[in-house]
């Protein structure tokens, strides 16, 4: 990406493919699923994670809302 002379870019940002969990290392979870369009994911290190969610495991998970991406370390709760 280049600069101005101010320190601006004058890079192409609309060439910028979407952010795409999946190519990140992470798996979704089909099953999770809360009302809206929110998707779950879970970070594939190990072999274990296969999309099937355990609800003891501490992990680093991921949740998308269109644009909007949040991650954390820890446990996902299950819905009720």
């Amino acid at each position: 990406m280049n600069t101005n002379a101010k320190g601006g870019s004058s890079g192409d940002w609309s060439k910028l493919r979407p952010f795409e969990p999946i190519r990140h290392g992470f798996v979704l979870l089909p099953t999770h699923r809360p009302p809206g369009d929110v998707k779950f994911y879970e970070w594939r290190n190990h072999a274990r994670v296969d999309g099937t969610h355990d609800y003891r495991r501490l992990n680093g998970y991921l949740s998308q809302d269109g644009k909007f991406v949040t991650i954390w370390f820890g446990v996902l709760e299950p819905m009720v």
